[in-house]
């Protein structure tokens, strides 16, 4: 059953306070409910009593489609630096990406590797740098790479949202 069917279809707070289980533990884990007899939106954080947020939404989506927020429907893995010492050019482990100079037109450009790998991006992930040269990305195509921390590495926690659409969005 969709969130907002679940929503739409009751009328007290105490039946909407009982169906809470079934809007955060979706599986995009939204908490964004259309909700009492306004048929507004409302969010539920946490504990918290659900709060109406019509004013944060800014235009009608298709009724199959759900609000949600970035942060519940990605995950970041932040990049580790290295020293000169745990990483090679003789491709000796695996591809050691540290930022901006290794994206080139939406691509992936390796030059170093690692043996020592910490902090990985994984084939499909985005990958965006977050220091010096800002909001370059790519789509990750190596099977797992390490990353340094002038990137972040973003992941769909959700099969039905695809990384494609991400970046379109973050590039907007």
């Amino acid at each position: 059953m969709k969130i907002s069917q679940i929503w739409t279809k009751r009328k007290t707070a105490k039946q909407i306070k009982s169906t809470l289980p079934f809007c955060v533990d979706g599986a995009i884990r939204a908490n964004y409910c259309l909700g009492f007899s306004d048929n507004l939106p409302y969010e539920k954080v946490g504990k918290n009593e659900p709060v109406c947020i019509a004013d944060e939404v800014p235009f009608d989506i298709p009724e199959s489609w759900e609000w949600v927020r970035f942060s519940n429907i990605i995950e970041l893995q932040s990049g580790q630096d290295m020293t000169p010492d745990k990483y090679n050019s003789t491709q000796l482990g695996i591809p050691y990406i540290t930022g901006a100079s290794n994206i080139a037109n939406g691509n992936v450009v390796i030059n170093r590797w690692t043996e020592y790998g910490k902090a990985f991006a994984h084939r499909g992930d985005l990958l965006l740098t977050c220091k010096g040269t800002v909001g370059s990305m790519a789509v990750l195509k190596e099977p797992q790479v390490h990353i340094a921390r002038q990137l972040m590495a973003i992941r769909s926690l959700s099969d039905d949202i695809e990384i494609s659409y991400i970046k379109i969005v973050l590039e907007t």
